[in-house]
């Protein structure tokens, strides 16, 4: 009788019958009853592939072509054989080691023995694979209700199988050795993020905003021995006692790796049953990422599969796929399905059906700002940036809010309803800068500003929050904050007048689009600086000819910026000063230098236009320097302090 050789086997044991349920974030309740065995790094990476992206490797292909009645296809559902099992290959679970040296494909195995299997392909020194069955010595639904100890303990046989025979060898036992592994288990702590974007494989680092980590079952180092069916003799061992493979190849100590994700016949029928109602879009969406399709998966096994659930989970694929949701908004969506703040955008969208809307609503759920969808689309469509006024609005409509505090928001929103009358504050950037951004923009009213030592608080501010980048480097997606001074809105003495609080608004606008600008042309430029430039000195610092070299501050001041902003004044002036005020204005004259002058509209929002840009070196050359410019700028900004204070829809 010859002596059993021993061989260490890693594998990584997710097992591949359903979905991932041994991923759990560093929050649950379930982690801590495990044992302590956590490693702060992991060595090597799971991908699920579908059918198009396993007909990428050919050799793969091949082997898979050589089982029988197999269709030359691999769209088809599964792939059957003439021995009474089917291997499905609409997916596979990719495993690749870090160094990039060892990768496997593992697919599952169907027939009724109520025993999960999974088919191995496991890369070998020649560049082809080794093939098996693992067979874990339990069913799936076994596996559903097994804690750490008995996951730990269990035995798993694999047998090496030969594609290239007149058949596969299912009755192994009775032809080969076959390997049988015990296996020690430890978990592997995986962190979710790298660079400045945070990627996880687990609905838990979605859910933290990428910041956390998650766990994968790894089995380090299995102790597997060569056993010959019916006792011990090694019939297949080489003459040197060393195991061989009947798949061909590699004879030496085998490394084997395996992702065993659980992928149940339940989850096949889901896949082949109900998701093949939905569009072929729909079904690679629920595919195209891992965090997408363990979530769907997640929620399906612990609902039973029942009819339900299966519905369910294709609706949300549908809304997903329609969307076009990244995975952390799937994910993010699909954990707050029964949220009010997710039924208010399918609802949103059952009424606005127009691609705007559909972009918006997008937008809406990348930020996880959708509470007042339908009143932020509003003025959206009339800004020239996404709106989103959740703050102002709770000041609004929450009941346990300071009545200071929905008086100054009712008085905002009245104000910026009359400045989204004007067509040209649509196109303001446009008109400003020839071209225009995806820029998300947040409104809050605050109390916080500073008093300076005059005695004065600044109207307003605005402050880059964070981006998103093009290919070139360039910003893509821009997510600003405009704080407008609530003092500005209802202290007696730091009022504005309505024009001038619309002045603020059109003003810190500006702002958040030359901060972009002023980002895309210097990239090394941090946030923190950006945000601490009053909009007076961005201006001066953005035209200091090294970003905008075709233009001057004194152009963009003069040229583009006052005439359009008179154009917008013009254009909401009736709603914002009533009547009387106009008459009086119009029919009183005033003394400038010794010459009684008559009230201009054209000058007074010339001159408003520059407030708060007086210290600027344009506004100095053009208007300080000049008397009779001086005298008028002074004038006509004293005069629109005095303007009605109360807005009224």
């Amino acid at each position: 009788m010859k002596k059993r050789k021993r061989l260490n086997l890693l594998k990584i044991s997710v097992f591949l019958f359903g979905i991932s349920l041994l991923l759990w974030s560093c929050e649950s309740d379930e982690i801590s009853s495990l044992p302590e065995q956590h490693s702060s790094t992991t060595n090597f990476k799971i991908t699920t592939l579908n059918s198009e992206q396993i007909s990428k490797n050919e050799k793969v292909k091949e082997i898979l072509k050589k089982s029988k009645k197999y269709e030359n296809s691999l769209k088809a559902k599964s792939v059957a054989n003439y021995q009474g099992f089917y291997i499905d290959t609409s997916f596979s679970k990719y495993v690749e080691s870090s160094d990039g040296t060892q990768h496997s494909y593992t697919f599952l195995i169907d027939r009724n023995n109520n025993t999960l299997e999974n088919l191995l392909l496991s890369s070998n020194n020649q560049g082809g694979y080794n093939t098996y069955i693992v067979s874990y010595g339990f069913s799936s639904q076994e596996k559903s209700n097994m804690n750490f100890n008995d996951f730990s303990s269990k035995e798993v046989i694999i047998k090496p199988i030969d594609f290239n025979a007149s058949q596969i060898i299912i009755n192994i036992q009775a032809k080969t050795q076959q390997l049988v592994c015990i296996d020690s288990q430890t978990q592997v702590k995986v962190g979710c993020c790298g660079g400045d974007l945070c990627r996880g494989d687990s609905s838990a680092c979605i859910s933290n905003g990428g910041t956390g980590y998650y766990y994968e079952w790894v089995t380090t180092s299995s102790t597997c021995e060569w056993v010959a069916p019916g006792g011990d003799n090694d019939s297949n061992s080489t003459t040197d006692g060393e195991p061989t493979s009947t798949s061909g190849g590699d004879s030496s100590t085998t490394t084997v790796l395996i992702d065993t994700t659980p992928y149940t016949t339940d989850l096949k029928q889901f896949v082949s049953g109900t998701l093949n109602l939905a569009t072929e879009g729909v079904k690679s969406y629920y595919t195209s990422d891992n965090n997408i399709y363990n979530t769907i998966n997640n929620y399906l096994i612990q609902k039973g599969f029942s009819d339900f659930s299966k519905f369910e989970a294709m609706l949300n694929l549908e809304f997903g796929f329609s969307l076009g949701l990244n995975p952390q908004s799937f994910v993010w969506a699909f954990n707050n399905k029964e949220s009010e703040e997710v039924k208010a955008v399918k609802d949103f969208l059952a009424v606005n059906i127009t691609t705007e809307a559909k972009a918006f609503a997008l937008k809406a759920i990348n930020n996880k700002s959708t509470k007042y969808i339908n009143e932020n689309f509003e003025f959206t469509k009339k800004s020239p940036f996404n709106v989103d006024m959740t703050q102002v609005l709770d000041s609004i409509k929450l009941p346990t809010i300071n009545p200071e505090n929905k008086i100054a928001a009712e008085k905002f929103k009245c104000i910026y309803d009359k400045v989204t009358k004007s067509p040209k504050f649509k196109d303001l950037f446009i008109d400003l800068f020839g071209t225009n951004k995806d820029i998300n923009v947040t409104f809050e009213i605050a109390d916080d500003f500073v008093t300076k030592p005059d005695g004065t608080q600044t109207n307003g501010n605005c402050k880059l929050e964070n981006y998103s980048l093009n290919t070139d480097g360039s910003i893509k997606t821009a997510n600003a904050k405009i704080k407008i001074n609530k003092n500005k809105l209802t202290a007696t003495s730091m009022q504005l007048s309505n024009i001038l609080m619309a002045k603020t608004i059109v003003h810190e606008s500006i702002h958040a689009f030359l901060s972009v600008k002023r980002k895309d042309c210097n990239a090394g430029l941090t946030i923190d600086y950006l945000n601490n430039l009053e909009f007076k000195e961005l201006i001066e610092e953005y035209y200091d000819g090294t970003c905008a070299t075709k233009q001057e501050q004194h152009e963009f001041m003069f040229d583009y910026m006052v005439p359009t902003l008179s154009k917008i004044f013009t254009e909401v002036r009736d709603d914002l000063i009533p009547q009387r005020h106009i008459d009086y204005a119009e029919s009183t004259s005033f003394d400038i230098l010794g010459t009684s002058t008559d009230w201009d509209w054209q000058d007074f929002y010339y001159y408003s236009s520059l407030g708060g840009l007086h210290e600027t070196e344009s506004f100095k050359n053009e208007i300080k320097n000049i008397s009779l410019k001086y005298e008028l700028y002074k004038h006509y900004r004293d005069e629109g302090k005095l303007f009605d204070k109360s807005c009224n829809n």
